[in-house]
């Protein structure tokens, strides 16, 4: 999509975001994961390491020389319930775009 005004730079940093965040091939998590452990286990203020499946997730464990790439924060019930009636978010985490 190319937009008016658009510079080469803004259409370079879209196409490499897209790339960045296709998955990577040949993904093994590396640690199993359980949700039902995770509801029961999980206490507001806790940090959540996750280990990300994209390319982008690839390049910070890299960097970083870490085994995690991404972090969520679990704030539990301290939201408002949405208006629209859709599930109360209970993870917090960044994301790119």
């Amino acid at each position: 999509m190319i937009e008016t005004g658009d510079t080469l730079l803004d259409r370079l940093g879209r196409w490499l975001a897209g790339r960045l965040q296709e998955e990577s091939s040949g993904y093994e998590p590396y640690t199993p994961s359980d949700a039902e452990t995770l509801r029961r286990t999980l206490e507001p203020g806790d940090i959540l390491l996750i280990e990300g499946n994209q390319k982008i997730s690839a390049a910070i464990k890299y960097l970083t020389q870490s085994t995690w790439s991404h972090a969520a924060f679990y704030v539990g019930d301290a939201l408002p319930e949405p208006a629209d009636g859709s599930e109360r978010r209970r993870l917090i985490e960044v994301t790119l775009g």
